[in-house]
């Protein structure tokens, strides 16, 4: 293996870890799971979060932010709302076992 391809492999990793980093730094909060959960029943808007959740709108903005960033939910505007979904709807399995593990 020569020096370069050892580079692009290690960088490929750093990648791969920055991206594992952020996703578990999604699911580390226990209002951005609940807000998952919500969200794996279908899309939602913020004032609709604000609403199950009982948490200040600021709050749920805060949250949905991080999930955006953390690529875990996408935005689209409806209107003057935002309307926020799973980025991943086919996958919504594993968030619903991994939430369905933490409450057993």
């Amino acid at each position: 293996m020569t020096k370069q391809m050892r580079d692009e492999s290690l960088i490929g990793e750093q990648e791969a870890l920055a991206a594992a980093a952020c996703l578990f730094h999604g699911f580390s909060d226990t209002s951005r799971l609940t807000i998952v959960q919500h969200l794996s029943l279908g899309e939602h808007r913020v004032v609709d979060l604000v609403a199950h959740l009982g948490l200040a709108q600021s709050t749920v903005s805060r949250h949905l932010a991080c999930l955006l960033d953390c690529g875990l939910v996408t935005m689209r505007p409806e209107g003057r709302a935002s309307i926020y979904a799973l980025a991943h709807p086919r996958r919504r399995w594993i968030c619903c076992a991994a939430l369905n593990a933490c409450w057993v």
